[in-house]
């Protein structure tokens, strides 16, 4: 929803040009403006595989003409509507480097994020189970860098907010992959191996919900090595900023 409202705003605006894609040249015989119109009504309507073949006829019979970086944005959003994030985290790179000064350069940037952005990764394994360990969470970092590129460079851009909202659910996504990490090496008995993932959770994610369970999870392995000392400092560590912990 909050997609489709910013989209709004930016046709609105007269914003968004095309990467290279095979075109249909029927249209030739209409202006640039018409075959604008026709894709924005393609696009208001949902039609977004009709907007694509207009905006790339558009890119093709008009390349450099007053639609050029408006149809290219556009054709960023109809590509991530149309289940196609591939295409449009290419297009959105693409519009970056022909206009990297552009006054809604920020939106490509929104889009790179929202084209690698994903389901949260304990939630996959609901429907196919599979060891933590085995998990491709490189499109997770990928989504979280490019959220923080957009929040870094251009702080007052309108997509800021949903941008960090974003990043704090993929970085508790992080987070939870690398405690489903530290309890398979627990179940085996390879102690270290899971103390260091705990590890990774207080040093790289320490702001997530995973925390209390990670400070839980390197107390344990503490014991199982046989280092009295640093489990006692951990569970006080546990205590004191979790008093009500179920891990106590």
């Amino acid at each position: 929803m909050l997609n489709k409202k910013c989209f709004a705003l930016l046709l609105g605006l007269s914003v968004i040009t095309g990467c290279s894609h095979t075109g249909d040249t029927k249209t030739e015989t209409r202006s640039a403006k018409e075959i604008y119109q026709s894709a924005q009504t393609h696009i208001h309507k949902e039609r977004y595989i009709a907007a694509i073949d207009d905006l790339d006829a558009l890119e093709s019979n008009y390349p450099y003409g007053e639609y050029a970086d408006k149809s290219q944005l556009a054709l960023i959003y109809a590509y991530y509507e149309s289940h196609d994030p591939a295409s449009a985290l290419a297009t959105a790179e693409h519009f970056i480097q022909m206009y990297p000064r552009h006054k809604h350069v920020d939106y490509a940037y929104y889009m790179k994020g929202l084209s690698k952005f994903s389901e949260p990764l304990e939630g996959l394994s609901k429907y196919l189970p599979m060891n933590p360990a085995e998990r491709d969470i490189q499109p997770v970092r990928e989504a979280f860098f490019y959220f923080a590129e957009l929040v870094q460079r251009f702080p007052k851009s309108p997509y800021v907010n949903d941008s960090i909202r974003r990043m704090v659910y993929l970085k508790n996504s992080l987070a939870d992959n690398e405690i489903g990490i530290a309890k398979t090496y627990y179940a085996r008995k390879a102690y270290v191996a899971a103390s260091k993932r705990a590890q990774t959770v207080l040093i790289d994610y320490p702001d997530t919900h995973s925390t209390e369970e990670a400070l839980y999870i390197l107390a344990r392995c503490y014991k199982k090595l046989g280092m009295p000392d640093l489990e006692t400092q951990t569970r006080d560590v546990l205590a004191h900023n979790f008093p009500n912990s179920k891990y106590l």
